[in-house]
């Protein structure tokens, strides 16, 4: 169980990027607020500055591993779909859990920004082999935990 840091010191957001045959995929795991998200934007301002392999090519942004969104991760969202398309791509939230699709929503987002479907549900193997859907965690899925 993860939480988050004591004291002073901002929680980490950590970026991995990967290729796709759609294009760069950039995974992005912890809190997107006011003191990440220009983490954010730098690593789509380095691959906005990249000649795109085709045009109109694609970067998934991948929100599955973030734990935390603000407004201010929500503007850099936003701020990153410009980065992107200045750059000849166009962006694509991928993978958002509950608490970050509600808030997307909520705020009319989903009607500017490109989102993929909602993630595929866990499914874990039962003590006798039967597969079942494992349950709900509410505050996992709202960004508490």
């Amino acid at each position: 169980m993860t939480f988050p840091p004591v004291g002073d010191e901002p929680a980490p957001l950590l970026i991995s990027t990967t290729g796709s045959a759609s294009g760069p995929r950039l995974a992005v795991a912890g809190e997107l607020d006011i003191a990440t998200a220009p983490q954010l934007l730098d690593a789509v301002a380095a691959l906005a500055g990249r000649p795109p392999a085709a045009d109109g090519e694609r970067v998934d942004l991948d929100l599955a591993d973030l734990t935390f969104l603000d407004a201010s991760g929500l503007d850099a969202l936003l701020a990153a779909q410009e980065l992107a398309r200045a750059g000849g791509r166009r962006l694509r939230i991928v993978g958002a859990r509950p608490f970050a699709r509600v808030l997307l929503e909520i705020t009319g987002l989903v009607a500017v920004l490109e989102v993929g479907p909602a993630p595929v549900p866990v499914v874990a193997q039962g003590a006798r082999g039967e597969a079942r859907e494992e349950a709900a965690r509410p505050e996992r899925d709202l960004g508490i935990l």
